[in-house]
């Protein structure tokens, strides 16, 4: 007799309670139930006779969906003991855990006796595991239900899995049996033995890395490992229906549970294609190292680009890197006003932090006394759409990475208040999508993956940390931003989470707007030169038409003293990446853009951020007796040059000059002035030098 003829569950309206009755009425077997035939016991549990009588007919030929459909999925066990010759045990190994960026390496299978391999790239292998799926119709796991079975899915979209599923990560909890495969393993005292014991999943990677680079010999290791993987999961299923039958008050006992554990193979390899009994080994012929390299990647040899793994206490060193002309310098830094220092030594285009640089909207501060903390939660959007595409991270406000994101967050604030763009990046996800491996267990694959990408430098030496090395990868990531081939994870009330982009979306005829900004002291010429570029097709924004609004919606007289009241305000207690947000809602979403008035080095910053390479900071100067009496001309200043001119929103304009790509002398006259602007638009987009700018052109010439 098989296990499944000791079962009824399958029969309309009959669970585990009046199974079990029928058990205690010595019922045990469908043949147990034709002894009584025509009995008022008969009558009372069997009322739907029909449906009996055809399970006898599926059973004979072994139609194992007529079961799986009736049956609950914690009896498919009974299922698979039933129909071993029909049962499929399967494990995939894989680059990494996320099927948005990582692919299967080799898919390993084992019906009965018969272990197969399906190395990534034989098509002749594919064939087999299509073939051997197909005509199997009970198919086990370890967490398939998760990861193998959504991957293969993915990877081979015509394949067709078995309804009956027994995962036994959910089947082993039955017993109380919880964790991974290997500890599950090792509390039933299964051993692989010392060469496979301690490979884990990450190791496993390596071993696909090293075969790629032609070690044969780590080919056949992951393989081992592979199969051992499926031998310790028959050994499970059988040892764990053991303890379930032992604990159930039913008739099944030890004699009925079929032993997988008896055909446990070993795998046999050949270089020969035509030794068909054993595993098929060849040399990799896909592509090697990273998915992309700096080659197909704008030059920005010229930018300098500073990478932070940033530590959660001054107490232990930050990774820290500077990318310049592709070469990389590390270096360990303790105290944040070292790592400012330090990287403002170097004037960097942006600075890429490997910190949480936000926290959940709503939330006010990054401890759990946070009263919005039970409202808000303690996860960005960028961590859940990480998490959703299976890329390992840590939500920014669980109390292990609570005192690492305030650091970020006010080292981030403290360079952009100095002028410097910032972005968050986060190196392991990096990693995942260039197919670079994580440090994991050794840097030495991810120290010859940046070093195949093209990153140059002495980093590949003994003596260099983790995080020097993700500091690089954050460093990375900033050239992905400057070449706009990133993503951009989150939204802007929590900002961003920057990740490399490997395929740059490009629309026929389309490039990426310029923005010139402009910054000056008063009656500089900053408002003159933003409505020459207007009339040029330029979209004319200054943050004072934001503060604008803001007085007027208080009912009060906009003029200079309260725009430099309400803007300090503002600066004060909302800040200007709010302000710039603003501004930037008021523009259209394309075309290029002129900023005026950039008065804090929080502005440059913003918009550095915003418009990457394509941010052009002008900064305008003029003598002073030229600025008073341009700006006592204008009737609606109600306050005087002096007082205005030193007021605390002029206090960071001198130092807005550094920051600026030019500096525009503007001591003559408007002509002079236009004709220098005109030069700087068709350097940086002679395009805009539309048919109806030239109209506007002629029109002044009359």
């Amino acid at each position: 007799m098989k296990m499944l003829e000791y079962t009824f569950q399958h029969l309309p309206g009959y669970g585990i309670f009046r199974e079990r009755e029928l058990w205690k009425h010595k019922i045990y077997t469908w043949d147990d139930f034709d002894k009584i035939n025509g009995s008022q016991l008969q009558l009372e549990f069997f009322h739907k006779e029909s449906i009996f009588h055809e399970s006898r007919k599926k059973f004979e030929v072994e139609d194992v969906n007529f079961f799986t459909e009736r049956l609950s999925s914690d009896l498919y066990y009974r299922i698979a003991h039933t129909f071993p010759n029909r049962t499929i045990f399967l494990d995939i190994e894989t680059t990494g855990l996320s099927r948005y960026y990582d692919k299967i390496t080799i898919i390993g299978w084992s019906i009965l006796g018969e272990y197969n391999v399906h190395i990534e790239g034989n098509e002749e292998t594919k064939t087999k595991l299509l073939q051997d799926l197909g005509n199997s119709s009970c198919i086990v796991t370890f967490n398939g239900s998760l990861f193998d079975l959504p991957f293969i899915k993915d990877t081979l979209p015509s394949v067709k899995i078995p309804e009956c599923h027994i995962d036994l990560r959910f089947f082993s909890r039955r017993v109380g049996l919880q964790g991974g495969q290997k500890k599950i393993e090792k509390l039933l005292e299964i051993y692989r033995g010392p060469d496979l014991n301690e490979i884990d999943g990450l190791e496993a990677t390596i071993l696909w890395y090293k075969y790629k680079e032609g070690n044969l010999e780590a080919l056949k290791k992951l393989i081992r490992y592979n199969a051992a993987d499926i031998n310790g999961m028959k050994i499970i299923f059988e040892k764990v229906t053991r303890l379930l039958v032992e604990t159930e008050i039913s008739p099944i006992s030890s004699t009925l549970i079929f032993p997988f554990s008896s055909f446990l193979p070993t795998p046999l390899f050949t270089k020969d294609r035509r030794e068909k009994t054993k595993i098929y080994l060849f040399d990799y012929k896909g592509q090697r190292g990273p998915k992309i390299t700096i080659k197909d990647l704008p030059d920005f040899s010229t930018r300098r680009i500073v990478g932070i793994d940033l530590t959660g206490s001054e107490k232990r060193a930050s990774g820290w890197a500077i990318l310049e002309n592709n070469t990389a310098l590390t270096k360990r830094i303790l105290l944040d006003d070292e790592l400012i220092k330090e990287t403002i030594k170097y004037n960097p285009t942006v600075i890429s932090i490997d910190s949480p640089l936000s926290i959940p909207f709503g939330r006010k501060s990054v401890f759990d006394d946070d009263p919005g903390r039970s409202t808000y939660g303690i996860t960005r959007e960028c961590e859940r759409i990480m998490a959703k595409r299976g890329v390992k991270s840590y939500p920014c406000l669980i109390q292990s990475m609570q005192r690492l994101t305030e650091r970020g967050i006010l080292l981030a604030q403290r360079f952009r208040k100095l002028g410097y763009a910032v972005i968050e990046s986060y190196p392991g996800a990096a990693q995942d999508i260039l197919g670079i491996p994580r440090k994991g267990k050794s840097i030495e694959y991810l120290v010859k993956g940046l070093l195949a990408f093209g990153i140059k430098g002495f980093y590949d030496q003994p003596e260099i940390s983790h995080d020097e090395i993700d500091a690089i990868t954050s460093a990375l990531v900033g050239y992905f931003y400057l070449a706009d081939q990133y993503e951009a994870l989150g939204n802007e009330n929590e900002n961003y989470l920057i990740i490399p982009e490997l395929k740059k979306n490009e629309i026929a005829g389309y490039s990426e707007p310029v923005a010139i900004g402009l910054s000056g002291f008063l009656a500089s010429g900053k408002t003159t030169s933003g409505e020459f570029l207007q009339k040029y097709g330029f979209a004319y924004g200054r943050f004072s038409i934001v503060i604008a609004n803001l007085i007027s919606g208080e009912g009060k007289e906009v003029n200079r003293f309260t725009l430099q009241e309400m803007g300090e305000y503002m600066n004060k207690h909302m800040g200007q990446r709010w302000l710039g947000n603003e501004l930037l809602k008021l523009l259209p979403p394309k075309g290029n853009v002129v900023i005026d008035g950039l008065r804090f080095l929080e502005d440059h910053s913003f918009f550095k951020e915003k418009y990457k390479t394509n941010f052009y900071h002008i900064h305008l100067v003029a003598d002073e007796d030229k600025r008073r009496e341009r700006y006592e001309k204008k009737e609606t200043n109600n306050t005087s040059f002096d007082e205005a001119n030193k007021h605390v929103v002029e206090s960071e304009v001198m130092e807005l000059q550094k920051f600026a790509d030019l500096t525009l002398s503007n001591n003559t006259s408007i002509d002079d002035l236009e004709n220098k602007l005109k030069k700087i638009i068709n350097q940086l987009c002679p395009s805009q030098l539309s048919s109806e700018a030239n109209m506007v052109q002629k029109v002044k010439g009359k």
